[in-house]
This record gives C-alpha cells, structure tokens and sequence, in this order.
C-alpha cells in the first residue's frame, strides 16, 4: 500500500473545507430561499396573530384556570407554555417545508438534486428553529411583564437549551409529519391534531403525575 504523501495530505484540507462551506450554503442560502418561497403567513397582521398573539392567548388561558383550580403553581404553567409556545411554528412550519413543495410541484426537483439529503433538510427547518426561539423569548418576555414571571440569570444558559431543542425537536417533528403528506391528501389535519396532543401528555399544562399512567407513558414517548 502506498504512503501518502505531504502533498497529497495538504489537497485533502482544501477539498474538505470547500465540502463544508458548501453544505453551509445549502443550510443557510436554501433554507432561506424555501422559507421565502413557502411561508404561508404572507401578511403582517396574519403572522404576528399566528406566531405571537396566539401562544401568549393560550397561555394565560391555561394560567388564570390553573390559579382557580390550584393546579401546580403559575410557574409550571408559565415555563410550560414559554416552551411549548414554539410548537406552532415549528411544527406547522416543518409540515409546510415538505407540504408545500408538493403543492407547488417543487417536491421532485428538490428529490431528484444531486445535493446531500441532511443539509438540504435541516436548511427548511432551521428557519422555522428560529421563529420558534423568538416566539418562546416573546412570550416568556410578555409573562414577565404581565403576569410578574422573574427569572434568574444563571437559569437562562439552561433555558435558552431547553427552548433550542424544543425547537428543533418540533421543526424534525414537522418534517415528519410533512412526509405523511405524500400520502395523505390533507396533511395539515394530521399536524392540527399532534400540535394539541403536545399540550396535555408533555405536562405542559397539567403535571404528568396527575395524568393516568397510560397518559403518562405517552406523554413520555413523545417526549
């Protein structure tokens, strides 16, 4: 077998990096060209009452019933729903990334391309990543402001993980859940009843160990 040669050991860095920066530009250019090209919340008015009126709604919805109730403590409730909040866009989002492109009959040429399939994938959903970390730092802003929520400093590196692999979770969920679309005719009624069962069995709003053992079992699979 032959020895490699310095020569040969120094094209290889070259090649490598050049392979890097263009998964690079897959991920960040296609995203954001598949985002543009695909967003369904194409007014103003339609994506802030979707993506920030929405999930604050329904958190305070869960709030003020929990304090009446005596169920957990607001704190529960509060971080729950911050968490949960970027499932909307997350999921629906990444439904949409590979629903829509079938609708719009881009789905083959995007198939037929030459280009690794992992970069080309986690592009379309890294957009909807960040909507989902910005609806999250909203909401947990506005609870903050409204309803008194202080959280401390050193809890906010743990935080800010928490909400990037909720995110990112919830958007590789919405891929999914897209990929049922090439076969059923409406996937978004698939993706309307997963993003509700995610309220009740993740504890978000009701502690697990309040839930029968068969919820909670579940709970623990979706998780």
């Amino acid at each position: 077998m032959p020895a490699r040669t310095p020569h040969a050991d120094s094209g290889s860095a070259p090649g490598l990096h050049r392979r890097i920066v263009s998964a690079a530009r897959l991920v960040v250019i296609g995203g954001a060209l598949s985002y543009r090209a695909l967003f369904n919340w194409t007014t103003p008015s339609m994506f802030i009452g979707t993506l920030f009126a929405g999930p604050l709604l329904q958190l305070l919805f869960f709030v003020f019933p929990g304090r009446q109730l005596g169920i957990a403590d607001d704190r529960c409730h509060l971080l729950g729903n911050a968490v949960i909040s970027s499932s909307t866009a997350c999921v629906y989002g990444g439904t949409m990334a590979v629903a829509n492109e079938r609708r719009h009959g881009t789905l083959g040429a995007v198939l037929l391309s030459p280009r690794h399939r992992a970069p080309l994938w986690f592009g379309r959903a890294l957009p909807y990543v960040l909507n989902g970390l910005v609806i999250s730092v909203f909401t947990l802003s506005a609870v903050c402001f409204l309803l008194g929520l202080r959280i401390p400093l050193e809890a906010l590196p743990g935080l800010g993980a928490v909400l990037l692999a909720a995110g990112a979770g919830c958007s590789v969920f919405g891929l999914a859940l897209g990929a049922l679309g090439l076969r059923f005719r409406d996937v978004f009624l698939v993706s309307n009843v997963a993003a509700s069962v995610l309220l009740l069995p993740t504890g978000a709003n009701v502690p697990r160990e309040t839930l029968p053992a068969w919820m909670r079992d579940f709970g623990t699979c979706c998780r």
